[in-house]
């Protein structure tokens, strides 16, 4: 029996290791996000405090992200791994031992939050770096759309477990939980079967790997423009997520369980969207994936700042419009990561990649800040509109440079 395309990977060893660890460690994390927000508003009262958080956890990746990603094409992947591993279990265990000996408080979560981020900075470039070693090439984008699953399907069950475990345990609970599903993914870069040589040694400085991986994206003006697609998902679509705390409590009159059923919608969105791009992406081509899906990304958007105009109907058409977000980010931005992946050459993938979360890295924080501001001050429907609207019109501009510049797929 043919196996379907998205989960063909599986068959392969080292790539069942790398995503059974990294589902158990997402899920744990998604729960602690869910708790930092919640833990956050619930001090604070303030979309701008819960925006500041987003902020905090996500801008290190403007600095390291870049550094990371040289450091993968130079060192001993698997060791950089496990070194950013430790460092974000630590953070975390520091997280809930300050939590449930009540000495927690905004400023110490924002704190704890930012240093979390600089070990992603490193993590997440050199993570990436590593797939291709993990599948036979012609895998490849199956291998990264399934990733995308086992992270969409964290971003359901985290979130819905968190919910559950708040009323519970508190807050500080989930982050013990979340503390201990570092372990995981720990063992699972062990036991990767890795390429023995290690990366060549270089000449040049860091920081001049960083300029060459950055002059040779903007030399290609087709990575330059899938760059900018994730920039502007980060920018316009995903502060939604910073959002949602404001709108499951002020704008739908839920509680904690609402925000876990909104942010596990938006989870249920991306692992649909996932699973779609790894059965149908080969029959579209990549300016349609990425542009189009950055502009229904956008409609979407501005459907769930619609919806709770529903009255009875409002939380359930909130939930669904929250979902086709989900789908349609994840569309996009696998699609793109997927294009790079294939695109840049191996000389230069780490420090491409790292372009990639640094644009996220960056937009995100960015665009959750300014959106939790602006919605402390307009509303949070008319920031989340206007947002949708921006993601649209990148999508068009976007869309159409991409056909442009490639017209055909490479061969």
């Amino acid at each position: 029996m043919r196996l379907p395309a998205t989960v063909r990977p599986l068959t392969t060893r080292n790539y069942r290791l790398a995503i059974t660890g990294a589902a158990l460690s997402n899920t744990g994390t998604w729960m602690q996000n869910v708790g930092v927000q919640w833990l956050v508003y619930q001090q604070t009262g303030s979309a701008t405090w819960v925006g500041l958080a987003t902020f905090a956890q996500f801008i290190p990746m403007f600095v390291f992200g870049p550094v990371g990603g040289a450091l993968a094409d130079r060192w001993n992947r698997r060791r950089l791994l496990l070194a950013a591993q430790a460092w974000m279990m630590g953070w975390s265990v520091l997280l809930a031992a300050l939590t449930l000996a009540g000495a927690i408080s905004a400023p110490l979560v924002v704190a704890t939050v930012f240093a979390l981020g600089i070990g992603f900075g490193f993590h997440g470039p050199t993570w990436q770096a590593v797939v291709p070693h993990l599948v036979p090439k012609a895998q490849l984008t199956q291998a990264i759309a399934l990733n995308s699953a086992q992270m969409s399907a964290a971003r359901i069950v985290g979130p819905a477990i968190g919910g559950i475990l708040i009323p519970l345990v508190g807050v500080g609970g989930v982050f013990v939980v979340n503390a201990l599903s570092y372990v995981a993914v720990l063992a699972a870069v062990v036991m990767l079967r890795l390429p023995a040589t290690e990366p060549p040694d270089h000449e040049r400085s860091i920081l001049g790997d960083v300029n060459g991986g950055v002059r040779y994206a903007f030399e290609h003006r087709t990575l330059a423009w899938l760059l900018a697609a994730v920039l502007a998902v980060s920018l316009f679509a995903a502060p939604l997520v910073a959002l949602l705390p404001v709108f499951a409590e002020h704008v739908l009159g839920g509680d904690a369980r609402t925000l876990g059923m909104l942010t596990a919608c938006l989870g249920a969105g991306s692992l649909m969207g996932a699973l779609v791009l790894g059965e149908l992406g080969d029959r579209f081509r990549m300016p349609v994936l990425v542009g189009g899906g950055l502009t229904l990304l956008g409609a979407a958007t501005i459907l769930v700042a619609l919806m709770p105009l529903l009255g009875a109907m409002a939380v359930a058409a909130t939930a669904a419009a929250v979902l086709a977000t989900g789908l349609f980010r994840l569309v996009t931005v696998s699609a793109s990561n997927s294009a790079i992946q294939l695109r840049a050459d191996d000389l230069f993938r780490a420090r491409v990649l790292s372009l990639m979360f640094l644009a996220f890295g960056a937009g995100f924080p960015i665009g959750s800040l300014l959106a939790g501001a602006a919605a402390d001050g307009v509303g949070v429907q008319w920031v989340t509109g206007a947002l949708g609207a921006l993601a649209v019109a990148s999508g068009l501009i976007i869309g159409a440079k991409l056909e442009r510049h490639e017209p055909h797929p490479p061969q």
